[in-house]
């Protein structure tokens, strides 16, 4: 009886220190995300201030276990503990899902080796040897943070100037690119060399996303046309396309545009877009945020930014099942209620449709004041060749139709893949992604072909 007693008068203890050994790493935990994180960011969604809410009232849940009687204690103690070893089986089991990470999956089946970490991570680790390496941020994020110049609220549309800028990896290297002055994926000095022959419009695929910088879309144009320059930005939607295309194309006077339309996302990304009165201004002829004019001081802010979100992605690394919560993630975001715009099997809607009508219509405006030749590039999506088109596919004769309208001679790359033979051996592994540089390599000679169609480049200004 005595031992009895001893034994559950250890497991007693044991069952307390378990239990408050968890609600103190639950409290710090949430100290710590209350540091991390910025409140705008914290409570930018009612699914966080739930999950915080829920750990805050586990945490008081937990220390009043501590109190409880020895049997409640006990239960908590071995739930705790079952709930520990099958979190860690779960991530084990995600962290070795294809389906999370497939072109890594992907390349290891064939025997390449694949560089393993975000972009955050590769850029943390090369800042060891170059403090001033940043990563390039999506477009999304840039316009849910504007930046602040005095009373006024700006969207930033390039990244950080004159900065290495760690950007994806698909192919099984990160691409990396040393940015110019105003922030985009192009090569210093080019913006002093105006009239400039092409101006590259478009989002990550004209920013070169997941390739060497030699090997991008710009790139392989700039070998026929030098002073080509790229506007490109990650996630950016026909509206951003516009405002870049507003607030830099006079500066730089280009011969020939060159709008590229991602068939994959263009639509879906102008939902968002045209939510955001300042974007959706960009519609009136007279409305620019003088961004280029602004560059000497939004160019540090905007690089000031990019070194605040690494410090707190540094301090968020300790937030265990990172494989786990990314597939929640995966998961999550298709049953979000604007979920329908990225869905299979659902037509592209008719407002997006008109308002990407306009957006031409302002883009040839802006082409004929500088006198601009114009050049609309329709860019296949992977699943246009794997049987799972997107949405925005239902679209693909009116959007060319109302570049058509727009005064913009057309070249559609799914043609140009499909002759191929092997349309899938220009995308990553022959998966969902960005092009290869073979992809970009193949689009950029089509494109300097139809350059030259147009005739020569050189007039006078």
């Amino acid at each position: 009886m005595a031992r009895r007693a001893q034994f559950e008068a250890r497991l007693g203890l044991v069952s307390t220190i378990v239990v408050a050994v968890y609600a103190i790493l639950l409290s710090v935990s949430l100290l710590g995300v209350f540091v991390v994180f910025p409140a705008t960011e914290l409570f930018i969604s009612t699914t966080r201030i739930a999950a915080v809410a829920a750990a805050a009232a586990a945490a008081a849940v937990l220390f009043g276990v501590v109190r409880a009687k020895a049997s409640i204690r006990s239960f908590v103690a071995y739930l705790l503990v079952l709930l520990t070893i099958f979190a860690a089986a779960v991530e084990l089991y995600f962290s070795r899902d294809a389906s999370l990470y497939p072109h890594r999956a992907a390349a290891l089946a064939a025997g390449q080796p694949y560089e393993i970490g975000f972009p955050q991570d590769v850029a943390l680790a090369r800042r060891e040897a170059d403090p001033g390496v940043l990563v390039s941020v999506p477009m999304q994020h840039l316009y849910a943070n504007p930046m602040r110049i005095g009373q006024q609220s700006l969207i930033a549309i390039g990244g950080a100037p004159e900065a290495a800028t760690v950007h994806c990896n698909e192919l099984g290297v990160t691409s990396v690119y040393r940015s110019d002055e105003y922030g985009f994926n192009n090569p210093a000095g080019l913006w002093g060399q105006v009239p400039i022959d092409v101006l590259l419009i478009g989002d990550s695929f004209v920013q070169g996303a997941c390739v060497p910088p030699e090997k991008t879309l710009a790139a392989i144009i700039r070998d026929a046309y030098p002073r080509t320059i790229s506007l490109g930005r990650d996630g950016a939607g026909p509206l951003l396309q516009l405002a870049a295309l507003r607030e830099y194309a006079g500066h730089l006077r280009p011969a020939n545009i060159v709008w590229v339309y991602t068939e994959e996302n263009d639509l879906a990304d102008l939902q968002a877009e045209r939510r955001l009165p300042v974007l959706a201004s960009y519609l009136r002829p007279d409305f620019s945020q003088q961004l280029f004019e602004r560059q000497p001081i939004l160019g540090p802010l905007i690089s000031r930014h990019l070194e605040e979100l690494l410090d707190q992605y540094r301090a968020r690394r300790w937030i265990p099942l990172r494989s786990t919560r990314q597939a929640i993630y995966n998961h999550l975001r298709f049953l979000r209620p604007d979920a329908a715009a990225s869905s299979p099997g659902v037509a592209a809607l008719p407002p997006e449709l008109s308002i990407f009508a306009d957006v031409l219509q302002m883009a040839r405006r802006e082409a004929q004041e500088l006198q601009a030749r114009q050049l609309f590039v329709f860019l296949p999506s992977f699943g246009s060749f794997s049987g799972r088109p997107p949405p925005a596919t239902a679209a693909r004769a009116r959007v060319l139709e109302e570049a058509e309208r727009a005064g913009f001679a057309t070249l559609d790359v799914e043609a140009i893949f499909r002759a191929t033979g092997d349309p899938r051996t220009f995308f990553p592994f022959g998966l969902y992604g960005h092009y290869t540089p073979e992809g970009y390599a193949l689009i950029g000679q089509a494109v300097s072909t139809q350059l030259a169609a147009f005739g020569g480049i050189q007039r006078s200004r």
